[in-house]
């Protein structure tokens, strides 16, 4: 058996545990029993407290029925630990398999203590394998969790969705994200749910978060939309980083969502449903997600490629899902300049340098025969780190010298930085002499 004790938060049942441990180790696989089953009571009446105090279960009733009892004179302890076993489950806080483990630790235990009154003939022993198999599932299914949490959402909803959790701004052109109060936003639900969280209950926060922000699009779903789908990030951050993102691998129907609720209604708008922007962003951040979206929903997968097709600004930041490469995304495109420099100044490290070259003529072509000076000098500049960047030679950019010797805007020596530029460009190894614009000094 290997287990890591500093997993276990509690002090005291880590070092419950370490005795049952050495019990097992020692080969006094009763007395190991006899040790587990009080560890686990006492850990799972504290993990009661926590989670009544935390307010992840109302159970302020029973546990002061505990109390009562554990002050009386003749303390029943029978009954406390039948009271403590009730409350999992008659609240069904723990998983079946889980209750399954605890009745045959109970079973077990009642013939290592009560050998005659639990139907044995002599003193009772269990196997090294049974007591193992216990040890076992009791550490992972219940020492290192810190809580069990049914129904994640409904715990954590009022944290969410009543706190004034300032992550934005308005502005005129659309919304600023408030870092620092985003920061403070992911941190409080890491440490405060997350962090109690079983891989079970991070499958039901992924299905209904997903369902939330993606299926419905009513007044209450697009109210929180905007806070849902950081949740959404941040539980999907917390796991990337525990490297768990693998629990959540095909277990969510995509077939469920209609790709009729999948628009932004006003681009931009944080109170408007923006179910387009966020799924782009996120099959951006999580492209695990891509192929299970192709292969469960392929009408939703198509509807979100023809969107993005349709949406250029878009596509040059979220081409990755669907294109191989910036290339085949804008294949037969025919944008204006200031696309096209944005494509540039976002994707310029993602292309070969044959499409670099393409795009830097593109943006050259482009330049306007009159009024052109500062994007001649604009791309210039391109030009010239490009060139720095990948070592072109003069082979390499005949296309753009010959657009660039065509255009006045380009060559006129009356643009302040025309001449520093192509001596620049000299230096660097290009050859100017057969442009009869660009070679004179």
């Amino acid at each position: 058996m290997d287990f890591d004790i500093y997993n276990i938060s509690d002090l005291t049942s880590r070092s419950y545990f370490q005795d049952v441990l050495q019990s097992f180790y020692s080969k006094n696989y009763r007395s190991s029993i006899l040790l587990l089953h009080s560890l686990i009571i006492n850990d799972l009446y504290k993990k009661l407290i926590y989670m009544n105090e935390n307010g992840l279960f109302n159970i302020s009733g029973e546990l002061d029925k505990i109390k009562e009892l554990s002050q009386e004179n003749l303390v029943k302890y029978s009954e406390i630990e039948k009271r403590i076993y009730n409350i999992y489950s008659d609240k069904n806080i723990l998983n079946k398999t889980t209750m399954d483990m605890i009745d045959y630790l109970i079973k077990v235990r009642d013939k290592c203590a009560h050998p005659i009154f639990a139907g044995e003939d002599d003193y009772y022993s269990p196997t090294m394998d049974e007591t193992r198999m216990l040890i076992d599932k009791s550490y992972n299914d219940i020492l290192i969790v810190d809580a069990f949490i049914k129904e994640p959402y409904q715990v954590l909803k009022n944290s969410l969705e009543k706190n004034d959790w300032n992550l934005y701004t308005k502005e005129l052109f659309g919304i600023t994200e408030n870092k620092k109060e985003i920061e403070k936003f992911e941190k409080y639900f890491s440490n405060k749910f997350l962090s109690k969280m079983t891989d079970n209950n991070y499958i039901k926060l992924f299905k209904s978060l997903i369902d939330m922000v993606f299926k419905k699009n009513n007044e209450d779903s697009i109210k929180y939309q905007y806070i849902r789908f950081k949740l959404l990030s941040v539980l999907l951050d917390y796991l990337s980083k525990k490297g768990k993102l693998e629990v959540l691998k095909n277990v969510y129907n995509w077939d469920l969502i209609d790709n009729e609720m999948i628009y932004d209604s006003v681009p931009k708008e944080i109170d408007s449903c923006l179910s387009l922007s966020y799924m782009f962003e996120f099959l951006f951040n999580y492209p695990t997600f891509i192929n299970e979206v192709k292969d469960r929903n392929e009408l939703l997968f198509v509807h979100l490629k023809e969107e993005l097709d349709a949406n250029v600004w878009d596509l040059i930041k979220y081409y990755s899902i669907f294109y191989d490469s910036i290339e085949m995304a804008l294949k037969d495109k025919n944008e204006s300049y200031t696309f096209y420099r944005a494509v540039l100044k976002n994707c310029s490290d993602k292309m070969t340098d044959s499409y670099l070259i393409k795009v830097i003529e593109i943006l050259f072509k482009k330049i306007p025969d009159y009024n052109g000076y500062d994007m001649a000098s604009d791309m210039c500049d391109v030009l010239i780190q490009a060139i720095e960047n990948r070592k072109y030679t003069t082979d390499d950019i005949v296309g753009v010298l010959d657009i660039m010797n065509k255009n006045r805007q380009i060559y006129d020596t009356s643009r302040n930085s025309s001449k520093e530029q192509f001596k620049k460009l000299k230096e660097l190894g290009i050859d100017l002499s057969d442009y009869k614009n660009l070679g004179s000094d």
